[in-house]
């Protein structure tokens, strides 16, 4: 077989970059180890997260969003879910059933700009914790005064 020969002038041509396409519904089952979603990663138009006594980080600050709302179906029994947030992104958690557990939802950057994201969470939390919000600061960020992730400054 013989293959054309290809000067050095010649163009080359690629294809043309596809977007990432997002899938249908992701299913997390974390019984007592640690699931992470951290870096770039597409999300997902449905999410079935189910934690019994394990930990699972869901890292919104550099993820690539395809749809405007994504459903969360959550159980947590005795773990802990953690949601990373980033300004444009909202939480809502009216649908969810707590027990003995905590749902803490935080946004400092108020309501006021684009919404890029609506995150609804539905499901129940029993004796274990579901937190959204931007990242925080560690310790040596907060002693030597380093500005908060997002920080909202005066313009």
């Amino acid at each position: 077989m013989r293959f054309p020969a290809v000067s050095a002038d010649s163009a080359v041509v690629s294809a043309p970059a596809t977007a990432p396409k997002a899938k249908e519904v992701v299913r997390i089952d974390c019984q007592s180890g640690q699931v992470k979603r951290v870096g770039p990663w597409v999300v997902p138009e449905r999410m079935e997260v189910k934690v019994t006594s394990g930990h699972v980080m869901l890292d919104f600050t550099q993820a690539t969003i395809t749809h405007g709302t994504l459903r969360i179906d959550l159980e947590v029994r005795s773990g802990h879910v953690r949601l990373r947030t980033r300004p444009g992104i909202v939480v809502d958690t009216d649908d969810v059933a707590i027990r003995s557990g905590h749902v803490n939802v935080r946004a400092p950057w108020g309501s006021d700009g684009p919404v890029l994201l609506r995150i609804e969470v539905a499901g129940r939390v029993g004796s274990g914790h579901f937190n959204a919000g931007p990242p925080r600061r560690n310790l040596w960020a907060w002693l030597t005064r380093k500005p908060k992730p997002y920080a909202i400054t005066a313009g």
